[in-house]
């Protein structure tokens, strides 16, 4: 016998895929992007390399550039609230945020705060 899917495991990671062409998703990386030199044509016009600026980097005062691959868009307000889906309006807004919604930030800040995150979504199931 086939398990019975819901709606919400079918519907999710597709939503998650699309919001990765959303404006305020790309703004949010547009604005967080810095060029940098890396040496000369030849010619002697610069050769520029586009990076990225980690926000939680900067809140604690260090100066890092990362490559688009080492960053993530990240909600701000987190979609999946303590409590887990609650409904779709709700969902779709928080995924679908303005850019000022969003914060770059490198890999190792986004695992952190994801772990915190989930950490606190666990402890929330347990006490219910």
């Amino acid at each position: 016998m086939k398990k019975e899917q819901k709606l919400e495991t079918f519907l999710i990671p597709r939503l998650r895929r699309i919001s990765m062409w959303w404006r305020g998703r790309n703004q949010a990386y547009k604005d967080a992007q810095s060029y940098i030199s890396i040496g000369e044509y030849q010619n002697g016009n610069p050769k520029m390399k586009a990076v990225y600026r980690c926000a939680e980097c900067e809140r604690q005062g260090i100066e890092g550039f990362y490559d688009r691959k080492d960053v993530q868009a990240d909600h701000i307000i987190p979609v999946a609230n303590l409590s887990g889906f609650t409904n779709w309006n709700e969902y779709i807004i928080g995924l679908f945020c303005e850019k000022d919604g969003f914060q770059i930030i490198c890999q190792f800040h986004h695992d952190e705060k994801t772990l915190k995150e989930t950490e606190k979504r666990l402890d929330k199931k347990r006490k219910t």
